[in-house]
């Protein structure tokens, strides 16, 4: 076995997107999110007694916070001095659960240019020896989380600024290869990710993802042609790309803010090595048109070059159809008042078509 499959790398090797591409049936991933609240109530009092052991805490007050992640449970321990996060997996996902140790892995780099993130106080992986799951402690971010404030502070130019900012901040780490993040590196080795290359990672799964959209009626057969002929045709162009950390999943549930600055990037589970434009598009899938120029400002000039747009289009799009699976597997109901959620994959397909042209301005009006 190599070393990398020792920290879940042979299955992690296998996914574009974990909750897109886990082998787990549908109705099965569904109950997970479902049954959360419930597993989270009931293993309250063995997180309290590992956060005793692990931290040599006494006493300590542990809740379940109120919102749940679907492979992995949270819960907020308070101390006299403080409060922790504690996230917790599901043995029945994944056995031992190494991606519960990426922020350590990452701390050492992340402090080294002050990208603003949590502490790790403790991991435990694979023991057992204090509860019958893995699970990782972190002090409490500061601030507030972007999901909890009102929809008008997104509407802030200062804040988008300063996380187009913080985004530019965070490329600077660089690594090799391409896609999630390896955790079993060598004292002397680089950040570097599990495949050969960004293209490799750009294209996994991309067929199975592209006939998962066309198979629920997000997009027609020569839709899917059309999509799949993009990205060969452009293949080169993922190859030819910087490679750095990115944070894999920058939505506004893990970016916290104060006083319309970024204070903390949060839950780095789906961190990877590759093309910058990546965390780029996937920031602006969560968001409209109309904040991206703020943003992208922030980002700063490299955001402008022809190479970067047409990077970030293709990013955006094969974001897109791995959202539009993902959502499916899950059952997710778009919001009322808005576009249906896979509308992104045809925006994506114009962003592309508008940087082949020539086009300048707003990559997805």
């Amino acid at each position: 076995m190599k070393k990398d499959d020792l920290a879940n790398g042979d299955v992690r090797r296998t996914w574009f997107y974990a909750k897109t591409d886990i082998a787990c049936d549908d109705v099965r991933l569904r109950r997970l999110r479902d049954t959360a609240q419930d597993e989270a109530v009931r293993r309250t009092p063995m997180i309290e007694t590992a956060v005793k052991s692990l931290l040599e805490l006494d006493p300590i007050d542990v809740t379940p916070a109120t919102r749940q992640g679907t492979f992995h449970l949270v819960h907020i321990a308070c101390t006299g001095q403080s409060s922790l996060i504690v996230r917790s997996s599901r043995p029945d996902v994944m056995d031992p659960d190494h991606t519960l140790n990426i922020e350590a892995v990452l701390a050492p780099h992340l402090t080294s240019i002050r990208v603003p993130h949590v502490p790790v106080r403790a991991v435990a992986i694979g023991t057992k020896r204090v509860a019958p799951f893995d699970l990782a402690i972190y002090d409490m971010a500061p601030g507030e989380s972007l999901r909890d404030l009102p929809e008008t502070v997104c509407e802030c130019p200062d804040l988008l600024r300063s996380i187009g900012q913080a985004m530019r901040d965070l490329h600077a780490i660089e690594g090799s290869g391409g896609g999630p993040v390896c955790l079993q590196m060598g004292d002397d080795e680089g950040l570097r990710g599990l495949h050969r290359n960004w293209r490799d990672y750009m294209m996994l799964n991309l067929e199975a993802h592209v006939a998962g959209c066309r198979a629920i009626g997000a997009i027609t057969s020569d839709q899917s042609e059309a999509i799949l002929e993009i990205f060969i045709d452009h293949a080169a162009v993922c190859a030819d790309v910087p490679t750095r950390l990115l944070h894999g999943d920058l939505g506004n549930h893990n970016i916290f803010v104060q006083n319309n600055a970024v204070v903390a990037l949060i839950d780095w589970e789906d961190a990877l090595i590759g093309d910058p434009t990546f965390d780029v598009a996937m920031w602006l899938t969560f968001h409209p048109p109309r904040r991206h120029a703020a943003f992208l400002q922030g980002y700063g000039p490299a955001a402008q070059d022809d190479g970067f747009r047409l990077r970030c289009a293709l990013s955006f799009l094969r974001i897109a159809l791995s959202k539009t699976v993902h959502r499916h597997r899950f059952a997710y109901a778009d919001l009322p008042g808005r576009q249906p959620a896979y509308e992104r994959i045809h925006r994506g397909v114009s962003a592309v078509k508008r940087v082949l042209a020539g086009a300048k301005g707003a990559l997805f009006a």
